[in-house]
């Protein structure tokens, strides 16, 4: 605070007023210039690179450009206008001046570069394996190895099932034909091509191992009623993953992790249903007879051991021959006995 009236106009005196108007004035001159600045050219001015071989080459700035411009590329090159990345695969050798840009909304910042692009050193030369093995339903890959950066590949009679990357020059597929092929490979430059064969032996799929695939060991005859709930139990040996059952009676259902078969039946029928335990060795399938009974229990049309209409005696009922022809004598006995009154 000023204590008195000649201190604040000792203050605010006319040197000390002009001193800080200039001050202010020189400070937001500086911000002013510093936010409406062009930007300046901070990448190399040379780069390099390969004919035949990918290139990049990134044109830098300072006051964040939004454009880009490049002119006087070489052939196969190109430049993104938003990022100034400047990037393809060089044609042809040789020393290339090019005029680069970065812009923003203030103005162009303007700069050069020189691109020298180097010949290849000679056609590939292919180094992988002449030969390659595969089997029938697996899946197979294969190099083509080449010194020299070729940019394309090809290959010719190739197994039924493979194919080629002509960029990358892997060979890949699942092969369908046992056999031997004898398949011509080659890569490419911008000084020349090499071939060479390539004998692809396919060999047969793998047999499966006795013993290893599942084998459904329970019963292959079970009933069920209408409207009651139904259960069965697919087992197998060989620890199957997975289950199956085809043509089950309207109602049933399988659980194809568990193996189970239930539901409740709808209709009086005997149906036989295939039944599969499968696991990564091979699946083991059977067919199941299921016999549903109505609701009061009368077995489906077409049952075994049914017993005869008006008969007490079912052949099903497990007495011995002896036991059931006495059944037999006796209901004669009544039948008659029933007719004499």
């Amino acid at each position: 605070m000023f204590h008195s009236m000649s201190e604040r106009a000792a203050w605010f005196s006319p040197v000390r007023v002009v001193a800080l108007v200039v001050l202010l004035l020189s400070g937001y001159g500086m911000r002013a210039e510093a936010a409406i600045s062009a930007p300046v050219i901070t990448s190399p001015t040379t780069a390099s690179g390969t004919a035949g071989v990918a290139f990049s080459y990134q044109i830098a700035a300072t006051e964040d450009p939004t454009s880009f411009v490049a002119a006087g590329l070489p052939s196969g090159l190109s430049l993104n206008a938003s990022t100034g990345l400047i990037s393809g695969i060089p044609a042809v050798e040789g020393n290339t001046n090019v005029s680069i840009g970065a812009s923003n909304a203030f103005g162009t910042g303007a700069g050069g570069v020189n691109i020298a692009i180097a010949g290849a050193s000679g056609p590939p030369v292919i180094s992988s394996p002449s030969f390659a093995s595969a089997t029938v339903g697996v899946a197979f890959n294969n190099q083509i190895v080449a010194s020299h950066s070729p940019f394309s590949y090809s290959a010719t009679n190739l197994p039924t099932g493979l194919s080629l990357s002509v960029t990358t020059g892997q060979i890949s597929g699942t092969p369908l034909i046992e056999g031997t092929w004898s398949a011509t490979i080659a890569a490419t430059n911008l000084v020349g091509t090499a071939t060479e064969s390539l004998a692809i032996t396919v060999n047969g799929a793998t047999p499966t191992v006795p013993g290893t695939q599942p084998q459904i060991t329970n019963s292959l005859n079970t009933s069920g009623r209408v409207g009651t709930t139904f259960s069965y139990a697919i087992q197998a040996t060989n620890a199957p993953t997975s289950y199956g059952a085809v043509g089950l009676p309207s109602g049933l259902s399988v659980d194809a992790g568990s193996g189970l078969i239930t539901g409740t039946p709808t209709t009086s029928a005997i149906t036989d249903v295939t039944i599969s335990a499968t696991n990564a060795d091979g699946t083991d399938s059977e067919t199941l007879r299921i016999s549903i009974a109505t609701s009061s229990g009368t077995p489906p049309p077409g049952a075994p051991n049914q017993t005869a209409k008006g008969s007490s005696c079912g052949a099903g009922s497990g007495l011995s021959v002896l036991l059931l022809g006495v059944c037999w004598a006796l209901q004669a006995m009544f039948v008659a006995r029933g007719r004499t009154r």
